[in-house]
Parts: structure tokens; sequence; C-alpha cells
């Protein structure tokens, strides 16, 4: 949901695929309390968000967009299954 969300505005991401990158695990277990928790974002102001919902990552970005955080790019980190 969240990888549609960021598609459908546009928004820069890069997409990490746990499965594949043992970094990208690492940060989804240490901000999920040891858990495999996805989808993870985190954004360039350094929020990170564990399953956040379509209005909780609205209400970020608009946020983000504002303070001109999206000018880098937004690290998005979910599991493909």
């Amino acid at each position: 949901m969240s990888r549609r969300f960021l598609d459908e505005r546009g928004v820069p991401y890069n997409w990490v695929d746990i499965d594949l990158d043992p970094r990208g695990l690492d940060l989804v277990r240490d901000v999920s309390n040891g858990e495999r928790i996805i989808p993870v974002v985190v954004l360039a102001d350094g929020a990170v968000l564990v399953e956040p919902s379509t209005a909780e990552l609205d209400r970020k970005l608009g946020v983000a967009r504002n303070q001109g955080a999206l000018a880098r790019s937004v690290d998005c980190a979910e599991l493909v299954r």
C-alpha cells in the first residue's frame, strides 16, 4: 500500500527488498523491536514510519514537502512477498 501511495503521488523513493538486503532487514528489525513488521518508510528528515496508514503518510509527506525535505529521496523498505 505504501509503495502504491508513493507512486500515485510521484514521490521519489528507494525500494529495499529485505529478503535480498540484510541491511534493510536489520533496519526493519531495529525499528520494530526485533520483529519483521513492514512496510517501514524512512523519510529524508529521518522520521521512521512503521506500517503507516495512507492518512499518516499523507500527513507526514505534506509536512515534509512544506519543509523542503523531499528535495532528497524518500527511502522505503518493504517486504516483497
